[in-house]
């Protein structure tokens, strides 16, 4: 599993994707670019997978980038521990917070965990800091009812003040990865959402009192 088998391929049937890094290999990258955050306001998003599962790194990390004066933001499902969150808040301009269903059976048949601990770290997420934004990745079939949506814009609206509450519509886009990896694809035969019934669930947002969509220019 060292992939040099992928480098001395003759044919060049085997690839290796991904490699190990250091903090500081990646900070050198971020560098070469922080004038264009400099510019656009932006800044470094470290994304995953699950990103916290690394939470040493991602620590170092952004602790790097702050140093640096660059913008920092988060995407994580937050199933995570308590001490996790609490190593990386100050570290975090931005977090962006998965939140699948309110029903946390609902949420075992598909994941195959329950979403206690997430509902419970995003509850004190937002009472420590209201830079949050909730999103949830809409799916026919699925969690596309106004009831489950209804349900989870009013569990973020007791628990705080995010920036706002997003809903993401699925897409087909990486089931090509499956064939070329080999993998049976779990959301085989799932269409992508259609744009206009994502319009009709914003609107049960946004009666809420949540905005649906965050600008950070303003």
């Amino acid at each position: 599993v060292c992939g040099s088998c992928s480098t001395f391929c003759p044919s060049g049937a085997l690839t290796t994707v991904g490699s190990d890094v250091t903090v500081e290999e990646v900070m050198e990258k971020i560098l070469d670019d922080k004038i264009f955050y400099d510019n656009s306001c932006g800044g470094v998003t470290v994304s995953g997978g699950e990103p916290l599962l690394q939470p040493g790194f991602v620590g170092a990390l952004l602790k790097r980038c702050k140093e640096n004066g660059i913008h920092t933001a988060v995407e994580t499902n937050l199933c995570v521990t308590r001490q996790t969150i609490d190593e990386l808040v100050t570290l975090v301009d931005l977090w962006m917070c998965d939140l699948k269903f309110h029903d946390s059976r609902l949420h075992k048949q598909w994941t195959g965990a329950g979403n206690e601990t997430i509902i419970d770290n995003l509850r004190y997420l937002m009472s420590v800091t209201g830079n949050v934004i909730v999103r949830t990745t809409v799916i026919p079939g699925v969690n596309d009812d106004e009831e489950q949506i209804s349900r989870i814009a009013g569990l973020i609206k007791e628990a705080g003040d995010p920036l706002c509450y997003e809903l993401l519509g699925f897409h087909v886009l990486g089931f090509d990865k499956y064939s070329s990896l080999g993998m049976v694809n779990p959301m085989e035969g799932y269409t992508e959402m259609p744009a206009d019934r994502l319009v009709q669930l914003r609107k049960i947002i946004e009666d809420t009192g949540l905005r649906t969509n965050y600008n950070h220019y303003e």
